[in-house]
């Protein structure tokens, strides 16, 4: 197709095989790989297309429609792209799209509409056979761009992070030091492949001769799709063992008052020990949390990795309780590792190690990695006491952002010896055991009038404990004394609770797979009752907020049920209220809720003036 060494090739597709035969497709003619969030927006595709000058992109069917529209609106994209790759019916429908076939009609219309040349994966590879011995191999050295990898866009714009075939080699070589996994490891892969971190825990798997499975897109068959794998390895973000946190204990909560006492007994048991290095107790995990990890599908996991956001400290309590009596092939003990770091450190820069009972640690960095706390005076943080911003350096850290050099400014720095260090934005503390805990944030911190700061993660996180909450979020403005929150509450809890009240007149909702009548039943409830569901909550709320400020502690709340997917989400990727490694996009939550908020502000005494930026 005319493409030469260097040129970026898109990937517009959600997970599958596919994906991961383009992407060492490319890696082996020195093609740099743009991956593409499916749940982008049409302005954010466009923005990269454009700032990429992509000639070539891949793409699956569900992604068409988006693809036309963009092209439809914007005629510079369309004037750049030269080829669209169909992920079609391939190898014997191999990988189960059987329904996906490039036809006449396709090819008619984007050439005639775009002059744009459509091809099918599956003729690509023929001629790839065909032509076998025509096609040299062209190595990348390790200075080409392996990615430009845009971050999912929770703070704006996105930025196309790069990151070379040396920062992708190393990351992999250093993870892979400390992750010793067996031959023929089963790694269930849920989390996106526009994600480094997938990415590079991928390729671990594959290094290891690993089995790879895929999720059906469909994350309400999770649970189904591990019982099937039975994965040893688990890459997640804290999110999804939220849901399972919150499923299971539902669950107990349900239980007989007996069966209740003894569960929470052998759960802070085994808590207990965990954070005093201690082996779990085998009776409690035999009676009760192998139980658990049946219904889970986790009977064989032994290595969970969380990343992609901060993990709750009971969260990383649960899962330790899952899965370190899982036994390895070297009769080790199961594995929650913690990764720190972001895209622009290749994924992971920092690791926690196998058995360290730190409380909250995210471990130390990996071996090709330098890091050093700088002190922060506006927020009083001196590195000479241990505490101070991340910096990090080293051969996994990317060498800028693509056509950003404003961007590139603001995140590197460069020190007395010449060597350019990355500014996490996470404020660190060294612990004795030279591990570290992140405490704070840089740049997240908010001020309210009042002069006191507050973290919104801090609060998220103690939050999300409550037993009624689903989603959640937090806003401070810094003209008002006070925080307000947006509470999404649980699908199952707010039904039986509106049951118990006399206001649903629906049949009963299955969870995680909630039905257009049910989810109007809900809407319905949460706009007659909202100063009852107000009521409800308060109490759970409180009940989470021992360890908190009183200027942390929340002052009004606006209980949200409208429901915008099956699973009885009320923010997701489709509303672009989430990113797609499950984190609130502050800025679109405000905008969205810009009215409740100013109505809370006016409940708790302090209204918007007409006019007034209270955000």
């Amino acid at each position: 197709m005319g493409l030469s060494p260097k040129d970026a090739v898109s990937i517009f597709s959600s997970n599958c095989p596919e994906f991961v035969v383009y992407l060492l497709g490319l890696f082996s003619q020195s093609l740099t790989c743009v991956p593409l969030y499916p749940t982008l927006g049409p302005g954010s595709i466009e923005y990269i297309l454009g700032l990429v000058q992509t000639e070539c992109l891949v793409l699956s069917f569900e992604n068409l429609s988006k693809l036309t529209k963009v092209l439809e609106g914007a005629k510079e994209v369309a004037t750049i792209l030269k080829h669209v790759i169909m992920i079609d019916t391939i190898a014997e429908n191999r990988f189960g799209n059987s329904n996906h076939i490039v036809t006449d009609e396709l090819r008619t219309e984007y050439k005639d509409k775009f002059n744009i040349e459509v091809i099918g994966m599956s003729q690509i590879i023929k001629t790839g056979i065909e032509k076998r011995d025509e096609i040299a191999l062209n190595i990348p050295t390790g200075d080409v761009p392996a990615f430009y990898m845009f971050t999912s866009g929770s703070t704006g714009i996105p930025k196309g992070v790069i990151l070379t075939h040396n920062n992708a080699a190393s990351e992999v070589s250093a993870v892979k030091s400390y992750v010793d996994l067996k031959v023929h490891v089963r790694m269930f892969l849920y989390l996106p492949l526009q994600h480094i971190f997938s990415v590079i825990i991928m390729c671990i798997a594959l290094l290891n001769g690993g089995e790879i499975y895929f999720a059906q897109p469909d994350i309400r068959q999770i649970t189904t799709d591990l019982a099937l794998c039975k994965p040893h390895i688990l890459p997640s973000v804290p999110r999804v063992f939220q849901r399972f946190y919150s499923v299971i204990w539902a669950a107990v909560a349900e239980m007989p008052w007996y069966k209740r006492w003894y569960i929470t007994r052998a759960y802070n048991h085994q808590i207990d020990r965990i954070h005093k290095g201690l082996p779990i107790d085998p009776t409690y995990d035999e009676k009760v949390f192998k139980v658990f990890r049946e219904k889970l599908g986790l009977t064989e996991c032994n290595i969970v990795v969380l990343g992609g956001s901060p993990t709750p400290h009971y969260i990383g309590d649960f899962v330790k309780c899952l899965i370190q009596p899982v036994r390895n092939h070297q009769n080790l003990d199961g594995w929650v590792v913690e990764g720190y770091g972001g895209t622009e450190g290749s994924g992971g820069s920092m690791i926690t190690q196998r058995g360290d009972p730190t409380f909250g640690s995210i471990g130390s960095t990996l071996g090709c990695l330098q890091m050093r706390l700088g002190s922060v005076p506006d927020l009083d943080y001196d590195h000479k006491d241990g505490i101070g911003e991340v910096l990090l350096h080293g051969s996994t850290i990317c060498v800028g952002y693509f056509k950003n050099p404003e961007e590139e400014e603001k995140v590197f720095v460069t020190d007395e010896k010449g060597r350019k260090w990355l500014k996490t934005g996470d404020v660190g503390k060294m612990n004795p055991n030279k591990s570290v805990c992140i405490v704070d944030r840089v740049k997240n911190f908010k001020k309210l009038a009042n002069g006191e700061f507050f973290l919104p993660e801090k609060l998220l996180a103690t939050y999300s404990t409550s037993p009624l909450v689903s989603q959640i979020f937090i806003f401070g403005s810094p003209l008002k004394s006070f925080v307000v929150a947006v509470v999404s509450p649980g699908s199952i809890p707010l039904y039986k609770f509106a049951k118990e009240k006399g206001w649903w007149t629906r049949s009963e909702p299955i969870a995680g797979s909630l039905t257009p009548e049910v989810q109007d039943e809900f809407r319905r409830i949460g706009e007659e009752y909202q100063a009852e569901l107000i009521e409800w909550v308060k109490p759970s709320l409180s009940a989470c907020e021992g360890q908190l400020f009183g200027f942390e502690k929340i002052k009004q709340i606006h209980v949200e049920t409208n429901y915008n997917d099956t699973l009885g989400q009320s923010w997701n990727e489709a509303n672009d209220l989430l990113t797609p490694t499950m984190k609130l996009k502050y800025g679109p939550l405000t905008k969205h809720y810009m009215e409740q908020l100013k109505e809370l502000y006016a409940k708790g005494g302090e209204p918007v003036v007409e006019g007034e930026a209270f955000y």
